[in-house]
């Protein structure tokens, strides 16, 4: 439980106070500072969601958590923001529709990048445990890889050309599923 609850809390406990300080600063009632507020936040914010992985997967690496934790844990940011997202959204449109907006372009990529940052962290914690822990361990292994390269095909399909390609087939599924 330690090896998972801490580097979760702390993740999370990051991603809350941003996301929440972001939240609240848009009733800042001087123009200028609310501007000035939102922007440095909002950079923070979006950094951290974008790179979170980064810094809360060795969390769970070097505390000992097996890969399922350290893929729940690393994840539990992306699907909060996800939820949010989700939530946001059903202001507009029906349920069903919002989970499909996190087929959009941005969104997925984040969610896609998460794991594409998970692989890579997986082979750096190994890399760093091979040489200063002196573990015995492959630092390069097949799953990683694969998800990383997986993760990089999409990404790129995505904004391949603009994104207009990836636009309409999102377009076209988004028609025959909703209308």
């Amino acid at each position: 439980p330690q090896r998972f609850i801490l580097p979760a809390a702390i993740g999370l406990g990051i991603f809350l106070t941003l996301f929440w300080t972001y939240y609240l600063s848009w009733y800042v009632d001087n123009r200028l500072l609310h501007y000035i507020f939102t922007d440095i936040v909002g950079a923070f914010f979006g950094f951290f969601l974008m790179f979170s992985v980064l810094f809360v997967y060795p969390l769970f690496f070097f505390r000992g958590a097996r890969l399922v934790e350290r893929v729940a844990g690393s994840f539990l940011i992306t699907f909060f923001w996800s939820l949010k997202e989700v939530y946001r959204m059903t202001e507009f449109y029906s349920l069903g529709e919002s989970f499909f907006f996190l087929l959009f372009p941005i969104q997925s990529n984040i969610i896609l990048m998460s794991f594409g940052f998970m692989g890579l962290s997986e082979m750096l914690c190994r890399f760093i445990a091979k040489k200063y822990q002196q573990v015995d361990v492959k630092v390069i292994t097949p799953l990683p890889i694969t998800v990383i390269i997986i993760v990089l095909a999409i990404v790129v399909f995505t904004i391949h050309d603009g994104g207009v390609t990836y636009f309409f087939l999102y377009n076209d599924l988004y028609k025959l599923l909703f209308m």
